[in-house]
């Protein structure tokens, strides 16, 4: 068991841990006051208010600084890179890094790793060899899921599906695409792509509208800020259509829970947000440490989305974005 009644709160919890099902105990204590960055994409979505939050609170709990920063978009992959190498500068220990592009940001993974300063894979699924380890939920099962669902919900004719996938560019998009390709082949549904756009409600919001005016499917299947659109605009629409999200937000439990969402696969991040610090401290400290922890994923639905434990996705009310510079 865990050893704290704060650590009670969240943990210990079930999850994959280097491809074996099994539960997670996370750290009690660090040795040292580590110094450490974590780089997000965005804060508007509130997703990453979740997310920040974690980081925080796992921070504050284990004893280690850590600075928390914020891109300001999907489309700020540069400000990303500026923002690692200002961490280096700043001689943060270690990085956690929840990835905008892979290939674009891999330079500086690289300059890190030669210089002793290891980098986590946070929840986006950067791929990159130098990384030391990795916590996220898989996007290629959470858009699997997602698909089966809507194929189980089908009935007679190959159904018309909308899809809105992401941003261009992201690894985690890439592997939802990839999972949505083995659950939904052309003889199962024809799938009509939105296109890529990064994950504001703005931007999602016209990629919806521009898929609508050309086709009118018999279901969407969304990205989480994209079904959150969808569930403000369909009650204007003259057909209203079934919406599939592949992972969630805060929008997107509360849509569903005014049933204005189908159904919903959601992931755990504010869980794997703590799991990143504990695996940084692990690093540092030369301790053993899994490799790949993947938390498990839900299928929620108006029926069941009451009984989810939200304090594993959102942060508390009142709790906006946490973004705070690397102590010098």
């Amino acid at each position: 068991m865990c050893c704290t009644t704060a650590q009670a709160v969240w943990a210990p919890v079930q999850a994959t841990v280097d491809g074996k099902a099994q539960r997670y105990t996370p750290l009690a204590k660090a040795q040292t006051p580590w110094r450490i960055c974590a780089l997000l994409p965005q804060g508007k979505d509130k997703f990453w208010w979740g997310v920040s939050w974690g980081l925080a609170q796992q921070a504050t709990q284990v004893g280690v600084k850590i600075g928390i920063y914020q891109a300001g978009g999907y489309d700020q992959p540069q400000r990303q890179k500026a923002q690692f190498e200002e961490c280096l500068q700043l001689g943060a220990q270690a990085i956690i890094l929840a990835t905008i592009d892979s290939a674009d940001i891999s330079p500086q993974i690289s300059k890190a790793s030669q210089q002793g300063v290891p980098v986590i894979d946070l929840t986006n699924q950067n791929d990159h060899p130098q990384i030391s380890a990795h916590v996220y939920s898989s996007t290629q099962a959470m858009a699997q899921m997602a698909a089966n669902y809507l194929l189980a919900s089908t009935t007679g004719k190959k159904p018309v599906v909308g899809w809105l996938p992401g941003p261009l560019n992201a690894q985690w998009v890439k592997k939802a695409e990839t999972g949505l390709q083995r659950s939904l082949p052309a003889e199962k549904a024809q799938v009509i792509h939105g296109g890529y756009a990064p994950t504001d409600l703005s931007s999602q919001m016209t990629q919806l509208r521009a898929l609508l005016a050309r086709v009118q499917p018999d279901f969407l299947l969304l990205n989480a800020v994209a079904a959150e659109a969808a569930a403000r605009l369909m009650p204007h629409q003259p057909v209203a259509v079934p919406i599939v999200a592949y992972y969630s937000n805060e929008g997107v439990l509360n849509a569903l829970a005014h049933s204005k969402i189908k159904a919903a696969v959601t992931s755990s991040p504010v869980i794997e947000a703590r799991i990143s610090v504990d695996l940084a401290v692990w690093v540092l400290e030369k301790k053993p440490y899994p490799r790949v922890v993947n938390p498990p994923i839900t299928l929620l639905t108006p029926e069941n989305v009451q009984q989810f434990n939200r304090s594993q996705l959102n942060a508390p009310e009142q709790q906006w974005f946490i973004a705070r510079p690397l102590p010098k």
